[in-house]
């Protein structure tokens, strides 16, 4: 019996909350309806803005404003969203209402849903699915007057993200030839995200994500930035952090022109890179620690009238024979590591139509002089020459009166010595 008494008060505390909610949400959207539309109608704006109705939950402290359109004077550009919600203490909301000057912000949250910008006179048009502004943290309009000598002192974070961006240029596409297909990879992002945090008590800005996914490419960045001092006036860096992957995978999209710049095209392109860069009492960066790794795969060159013709001309490509048609590379790939100043590489290869080369290696860095850094075992193979390459390369080794070192057909080049003036084994330099 206890139990349903208990549950029966429960159920009529919940009900007279969310029936206060209603009453009090619908007096606070009444109140900031006349407000709202009363300045609106006074500021002299160069478009128009509009709004259907306002809905208020002071329980979420969340105002959804529904139906928003602004249209400019000419009737030349227009933005549509079907709700802006704007998450604020209700006393917040109405104190931007009624007041022009910025005095403080708190944690807040403004979300678009369904945005639409549209350029009327070439048909341009960019949309959206969602919006969203996060902010938490709490800036005054003191801190801010105050930050060359004091940053703030309280800790900010905000997260801005969108998703299913698609924008339409007709013209544009039209005057770069883009295909449908071309057209669907260039023009739409799948999804982004942005997290940036401020931590004073560390003395830290930390970058916690920053990512993009669109149908051709993907990427993701961390980062985190130590310094010192409490103001902009004397802030200095102290140690730099990044973690970042790349990839670009555009399935047949070239770019550019064959007879002014060149046209160009690849199938897949991957990026990582982790490292740490730490700066001296002076603020100067030190030399970067970390890890590097690189992949190009089919990247295709295309040349055509004047642009060939000239670039035919050029004594590198007479000497060495090179078709221009058989520009191309079929794979370039790289690993590096460097670790108190040891630098080491590996997996490092690159596949043409022309060779084939691989090298890997050791370098001990010299900071102060980078010329006097020392190669410790480093060694480059090239195989696979084609015949034009191949009496090319005859043609050096007789004016170096000389043959390169060779393993078989592969010529085979260990480096060491300084990095200013290497040796080459087998090879009077």
């Amino acid at each position: 019996m206890k139990i349903k008494i208990i549950v029966g008060v429960v159920v009529l505390l919940l009900i007279g909350l969310f029936v206060g909610n209603w009453i009090v949400g619908n007096r606070i959207a009444e109140e900031l309806d006349t407000k709202l539309r009363d300045r609106i109608s006074k500021l002299d704006l160069p478009f128009v803005v509009t709004y259907s109705d306002i809905d208020v939950s002071p329980l979420s402290s969340k105002a959804v404003f529904k139906t928003v359109v602004m249209v400019d004077d000419r009737n030349t550009a227009k933005f549509t969203c079907d709700a802006l919600s704007v998450q604020l203490s209700a006393v917040d909301i109405l104190k931007l209402s009624q007041s022009d000057e910025f005095e403080e912000i708190s944690s807040f949250q403004i979300e678009l849903v369904n945005p639409l910008c549209q350029q009327f006179s070439m048909e341009n048009e960019i949309k959206c699915g969602n919006i969203k502004l996060v902010f938490d943290g709490h800036i005054t309009k003191g801190m801010l007057k105050d930050i060359e000598s004091e940053l703030p002192s309280e800790k900010q974070r905000v997260v801005f993200s969108f998703s299913d961006l698609e924008v339409d240029f007709p013209d544009l596409y039209r005057e770069m030839m883009l295909t449908s297909e071309q057209r669907d990879q260039i023009s739409r992002v799948n999804k982004a995200n942005i997290v940036l945090n401020y931590l004073p008590e560390s003395k830290e800005f930390v970058v916690e994500d920053v990512s993009i996914s669109t149908p051709i490419m993907s990427s993701k960045y961390v980062g985190r930035l130590k310094y010192s001092g409490s103001g902009l006036n004397d802030f200095e860096p102290v140690q730099v952090d990044v973690d970042a992957e790349y990839s670009l995978t555009p399935s047949g999209t070239k770019w550019s022109t064959p007879d002014q710049t060149g046209r160009f095209g690849l199938s897949k392109l991957l990026c990582s890179i982790q490292t740490t860069v730490e700066f001296d009492e002076r603020g100067k960066p030190k030399i970067p620690e970390g890890e590097f790794s690189f992949l190009l795969e089919n990247l295709t060159a295309e040349f055509s009238g004047r642009l060939k013709k000239n670039l035919e001309r050029e004594k590198i490509v007479q000497f060495f024979g090179i078709d221009l048609d058989d520009i191309g590379i079929e794979k370039f790939s790289i690993s590096s590591k460097l670790v108190d100043n040891q630098l080491t590489v590996w997996d490092t290869e690159l596949l043409s139509q022309l060779f084939s080369a691989v090298l890997s290696g050791d370098l001990l860095i010299d900071d102060k002089n980078p010329d006097n850094s020392i190669i410790n075992n480093a060694k480059l193979v090239i195989s696979n020459l084609s015949p034009e390459l191949e009496l090319s390369i005859a043609k050096l080794e007789k004016e170096l009166q000389q043959s390169l070192p060779r393993d078989g057909k592969d010529i085979v080049l260990e480096f060491s010595g300084r990095l200013g003036k290497p040796e080459v084994k087998g090879l009077n330099l």
